[in-house]
């Protein structure tokens, strides 16, 4: 079969699919594939060949549905990882889920707190572990012999970036995520080099604040563009505002937009903002 490797066991699966009796077709895969046989035999070759194997699942937000078929899914990925990580010591299945995932599968799953709860480890950042994260990684970018976190981040900031204040204020602009932070310098860096400068200052930071922010707007325009044709047109009307807004200016600066997308009397568009009005279709 040609194609990656989910195409190639979908084709596999789908000569024992039966479109009638999909529930039961399903249920019997593992044993018409010989899963159990596949399995076992993996798990030999891996102990005599004294090897470990780690199964990193990441990502999983990205097709998730808050459904009972999309917990149902999550759900069975985690019991797969807990029994195999249970059979096999040379198998080390790790599943990174979102917290409002891992929350929506506790709420679900009646045997969470009896299979799950004891098999999970939760990640939280606090600006101490994101210093020195970001630390060890400018170690190793900038080849520097420093011991201490604070005194990396101190070699590599100017100005008011300086000290554990300076290292706070460079998170205000990320959520506390470490791929948050990242981008951000990456990003900040880059703007440091191309002044011929080795260390970032404010003007780096906001600069790589509102790419990063423009760049994900951008992403977020791509996703929703065919569901929600006039999502460009309406979050724009609150580009460069006040954070914090009363619901009167915001209804104001939607029905300004409303205004604005009849003008341009776009069909497809016109007709989703009937929809959305208050009024709905006259």
């Amino acid at each position: 079969a040609q194609g990656d490797i989910l195409r190639k066991c979908r084709l596999v699966a789908k000569e024992y699919l039966d479109e009638n009796n999909p529930e039961e077709s399903i249920g019997d895969l593992q044993f018409n594939l010989n899963i159990s046989e596949i399995e076992n035999n993996i798990v030999s070759l891996l102990e005599r060949s004294d090897r470990k194997v780690v199964i990193l699942m990441d990502k999983l937000d990205e097709a998730y549905e808050p459904d009972n078929i999309g917990i149902g899914i999550i759900a069975g990925l985690a019991y797969a990882s807990i029994e195999l990580n249970q059979k096999a010591k040379c198998i080390r299945p790790i599943i990174f889920l979102r917290d409002n995932i891992f929350r929506s599968l506790s709420k679900e799953d009646p045997d969470y707190s009896r299979n799950i709860e004891g098999q999970v480890i939760r990640l939280h950042w606090d600006w101490a572990q994101l210093l020195m994260l970001s630390a060890k990684r400018m170690k190793v970018a900038f080849k520097l012999d420093i011991e201490k976190d604070q005194r990396v981040w101190d070699r590599c900031t100017a100005d008011d970036l300086k000290g554990r204040n300076g290292f706070k204020r460079c998170l205000q602009f990320t959520l506390y995520r470490p791929r948050d932070l990242l981008s951000l310098l990456n990003e900040a860096f880059f703007s440091a080099f191309r002044e011929n400068r080795e260390t970032i200052i404010n003007t780096d930071l906001e600069y790589a604040a509102k790419s990063i922010s423009m760049a994900r707007l951008e992403d977020l325009w791509k996703e929703y563009q065919k569901i929600f044709p006039s999502i460009q047109v309406i979050t724009s009307a609150f580009r460069s505002i006040e954070p914090e807004l009363t619901v009167y200016t915001c209804l104001k600066k939607i029905e300004a937009s409303f205004e604005l997308i009849e003008e341009n009397g776009d069909p497809k568009i016109t007709s989703e903002i009937q929809l959305l009005k208050a009024s709905g279709i006259p």
